[in-house]
């Protein structure tokens, strides 16, 4: 058995910052990272994205995960989750090749964030590409959704 002197050698006294709480809602973010792996009891397999919070400004700095479970069942569902955020999966490949390569990386979605039903802990429960997106983040007010026009201005400049 080592010495338990070399756990003091490994700790320099720094604790780690707490996490941060995220409330139900719906979030703007960047899909920051993702892995292909097994994870569970079972090792089942799973596509998870990393999700860095870009709004409300208060949540900058919180990072979330979305996990698709990667099951027969479920991968008709992945395959739509995918197309909605143009990561579309192709028939024509082996997926197993094509979820290695996915350009999710720096992709800017809405997602919400939320406890599904009979569950205990909140998750992300879907996202869309936030140019695609019909439903406003928290803390996104005066955000206009990219190609939407300028507003109307109700005062009227007479020039005299």
């Amino acid at each position: 058995m080592s010495d338990l002197k070399e756990l003091d050698l490994m700790w320099n006294g720094e604790v780690a910052e707490g996490f941060k709480h995220l409330a139900p809602g719906i979030y703007r973010g960047e899909i920051s990272d993702y892995k292909l792996c097994q994870t569970g009891k079972n090792a089942t397999w799973a596509l998870i994205a990393l999700i860095d919070l870009m709004l409300p400004e208060s949540a900058i700095g919180t990072q979330v995960e979305k996990c698709w479970w990667l099951t027969e069942k479920s991968m008709p569902y992945v395959a739509r989750d995918l197309k909605e955020i143009e990561c579309g999966l192709f028939k024509d490949s082996p997926v197993s090749e094509q979820l290695q390569k996915l350009p999710l990386v720096g992709k800017s979605v809405d997602f919400k964030y939320d406890i599904a039903k009979g569950e205990e802990y909140p998750k992300v429960q879907w996202l869309k590409l936030s140019c695609n997106s019909a439903v406003a983040p928290q803390g996104a007010a005066g955000l206009k959704k990219p190609g939407a026009p300028a507003a109307i201005s109700e005062k009227k400049d007479i020039p005299f």
